[in-house]
């Protein structure tokens, strides 16, 4: 009974969690995840202390990143005694929620995952549980695309005050910078599966939920993102580049029908919202050509201006940082010099760069623990798909798990952590060791 209620919370992290979303709530996608997690970490706490006899219900082993980890989990803990706001530290922002629990609580998922899967099998089906997920988020993605073109509205839209309604698709995200983010993490995951699948028909679709995600990740156009899959599909194919001819050909193929649906869906925006027939082309070229303007606009300047003008604020509490989800309070003066540079009325909570952002919050030594965890856990996974004893499908499955970490880390210089993603992240982390071990 315990053990099964430990597999159902463990699906549920992986796989239920990116689904969740209430419309009805002004911050729909942040607080139902954040609250959901807390809860299930806390339930499955429980059963692992529950004793049974002759039952282990976790496997104990050395984890290479538990004193980085234990570091971070430090860090955010003297971040939040010593905020400039420590009862915002402790609640968390009511927008992005990241507080001192949050934080934990991602710290928690990487044992929780590590320790708590038995077998490869579960852990290959927690993956598989996740790129189901993700594919019904892509396909809620793709149809909420539809519905901005032809209604000017999505149809989660509908419950929210006009405006806190947003012109691109976030589907359960809440942000199409956030979707991009989360999708850049999994997507290597569907070629791994395609590129192993035991016949055509699995292939086919692991191949049909790939196009879906490539295709939603460039309807969020969402620059970073692009920037991060093409990484991401980059490393992959370097790290599978001796798998055969075969495997080449089914990526080919994911490739080139997810580029024909991409110009299909282009297509038929451009049809249901009446605007000429290169509209949706000439919008990816223009946010590619604006992303490169150092000086106006909404692209590398601004993000340039604010990680220049960031920099002495987080100088002035190096060590620990201003505190969990303080950057509002902490980047005013940024907020107005910003404003007067660029003649815009957003307001900053985040540098837009997630390093900066936990050395804000959590410090330098936040900072140098999170690359930490990173750098020992991608190179764990490195020096594992190199190792000539590994299982092919295990060896795959890493090589998609490097591919969305090498990628999201690169989308990361341009954006933040948000809880919608984060928990995925840090779950996957652990799901990796298990792997491994």
């Amino acid at each position: 009974m315990i053990a099964s209620t430990i597999k159902i919370i463990l699906f549920f992290l992986a796989a239920g969690l990116p689904l969740l979303i209430n419309p009805f709530a002004v911050n729909s996608v942040e607080l139902i995840k954040r609250q959901s997690a807390y809860a299930l970490v806390c339930l499955l706490a429980v059963c692992v202390l529950v004793p049974a006899p002759g039952k282990k219900h976790v496997r104990r082993y050395a984890l290479p990143i538990a004193v980085p980890l234990f570091i971070f989990a430090l860090s955010a803990c003297i971040a939040t005694a010593f905020s400039i706001n420590p009862a915002f530290s402790l609640r968390g922002d009511f927008a992005r929620g990241e507080s001192f629990f949050t934080l934990i609580t991602y710290v928690l998922l990487c044992p929780v995952f590590a320790f708590c899967i038995q077998t490869f099998k579960q852990a290959r089906d927690l993956i598989r549980a996740l790129c189901i997920a993700a594919a019904c988020i892509a396909l809620y993605g793709i149809i909420e695309f539809l519905c901005l073109q032809a209604f000017g509205i999505s149809p989660l839209q509908h419950f929210r005050p006009p405006e806190l309604r947003q012109p691109f698709i976030s589907a359960t995200m809440g942000n199409a910078n956030f979707l991009g983010r989360f999708l850049v993490l999994v997507l290597p995951f569907f070629a791994a599966g395609a590129a192993t699948a035991a016949g055509a028909r699995r292939a086919l679709l692991w191949a049909g939920g790939g196009v879906l995600a490539c295709t939603t990740l460039v309807l969020t156009y969402s620059r970073a993102s692009m920037v991060g899959l093409a990484v991401g599909g980059l490393v992959f194919l370097a790290l599978t580049r001796a798998s055969g001819p075969a495997v080449r050909q089914r990526l080919i193929l994911l490739l080139g029908t997810g580029c024909v649906l991409i110009i299909a869906l282009g297509l038929i925006s451009n049809m249901l919202s009446g605007a000429g027939s290169q509209a949706f082309f000439s919008t990816i070229a223009s946010r590619a050509i604006s992303a490169l303007d150092v000086r106006q606009g909404d692209g590398l300047g601004t993000r340039l201006f604010t990680w220049q003008h960031s920099i002495p604020v987080i100088l002035e509490r190096p060590w620990f940082g201003h505190g969990p989800d303080t950057g509002f309070d902490a980047l005013i003066q940024v907020n107005f010099e910003k404003s007067a540079r660029f003649n815009t009325i957003a307001i900053l909570d985040r540098i837009h760069n997630n390093y900066l952002d936990i050395a804000l919050t959590q410090g330098l030594i936040g900072l140098a623990s999170y690359l930490a965890v990173l750098f020992l856990f991608m190179r764990g996974l490195l020096k594992t798909i190199r190792a000539p004893d590994v299982h092919p499908e295990v060896r795959m499955l890493l090589c998609g798990l490097f591919s969305g970490f090498a990628g999201c880390l690169v989308n990361d210089v341009f954006t933040f952590s948000t809880v919608s993603v984060s928990m995925t992240f840090w779950s996957l982390i652990g799901i990796g060791y298990a792997l491994q071990s």
